[in-house]
């Protein structure tokens, strides 16, 4: 301006291109090094973490193993942590009681074996008289022997379940051949539905690791099961898997819906109470709690027209 008169007007301009990049850049910049900073924080976080809960996790697979292998084992006074020392002294507890109701189931076992074991004694005694008595006839006769089939099964009945209770280590030994023992199971019902055919299909050096006594126990409610469902076969067929062996129990019968699938091995439960079956209902319930008790299992699964129940056993 020259004396408050304008004499030229000068306009400039400069590019914000650059200002903006380097916005751009920081804040990428800020949300990279933001989301560095979050997962080292929580790779930190889930370190410090799992080396906390380590013992924890350990303590309590120690204490799954001890409930099942050795219950009387015991985490003790052993100098920990105060949170550690504190699910020790709740472990032990647990233990404790496990130990107690195990006793008990033991004790009781004990009591009904032998107040079970009495009145059969008794009985055989009375067969054993009443077969030496002269002029007997051939229906008495028949009528003696079956009784005495009975009760001999009845004892080995008992014995079978007063050692799976007694078994202190849940496991039941012995070993045995399963071809054999379903095919004496299948020769004992072949009267029972002749027009049934009913195959087995076993390899004769298939072992198992369990009794006879516990293996027909297991497998005979489910063949009683499949011949009275079926309607012209039943296939019982065995396999060896590593370290176990596999029975199927296959018919041609209506099946199993899969919704029942676990209900027919709770104790009491009968799928049809007029079906004209005067079992209580128990079958299957002993069946699985046996099998378990030995290391194995029972169920059922698909793979065949009517109902398939697997049963799974330790290898001999």
């Amino acid at each position: 301006e020259d004396g408050g008169r304008r004499i030229a007007t000068v306009v400039t301009s400069t590019s914000l291109t650059p200002y903006q990049e380097v916005q751009r850049l920081a804040w990428i910049g800020s949300a990279i090094l933001g989301a560095a900073l979050l997962l080292i924080v929580h790779l930190v976080l889930r370190a410090n973490v799992a080396r906390a809960l380590r013992p924890v996790r350990e303590m309590t697979t120690q204490a799954g193993r001890w409930s099942s292998d050795d219950v009387d084992r015991r985490f003790g006074p052993t100098p920990r942590p105060a949170e550690l020392d504190e699910l020790a002294r709740t472990l032990d507890a647990v233990l404790d009681r496990l130990a107690a109701v195990l006793r008990h189931e033991r004790q009781l076992s004990d009591e009904i074996s032998h107040e079970l074991r009495t009145p059969l004694a008794r009985i055989q005694g009375e067969v054993d008289l009443m077969r030496g008595e002269p002029g007997a006839d051939a229906a008495h006769i028949r009528a003696l022997d079956a009784l005495d089939e009975a009760t001999t099964s009845m004892s080995r009945i008992l014995e079978t379940l007063m050692a799976a209770a007694r078994s202190a280590t849940g496991r039941l030994p012995g070993r045995c051949l399963p071809g054999e023992v379903v095919a004496r199971l299948v020769r004992g019902r072949t009267g029972e539905r002749p027009e049934l055919d009913i195959a087995v299909g076993i390899p004769p050096e298939l072992a198992a690791g369990v009794d006879e006594a516990v293996l027909e126990r297991v497998v005979a409610p489910v063949l009683d099961n499949a011949v009275r469902h079926a309607r012209r076969q039943v296939r019982v067929t065995g396999e060896g898997l590593p370290g176990r062996v596999r029975l199927l129990v296959v018919d041609d019968g209506p099946g199993i819906p899969p919704e029942l699938r676990q209900r027919v091995f709770e104790p009491g439960w009968r799928g049809d109470v007029d079906d004209g079956h005067d079992g209580a209902g128990l079958g299957l319930a002993l069946a699985r709690r046996l099998a378990v008790a030995a290391g194995g299992d029972v169920s059922v699964a698909d793979g065949g027209p009517g109902a398939c129940v697997v049963v799974e056993l330790p290898a001999g």
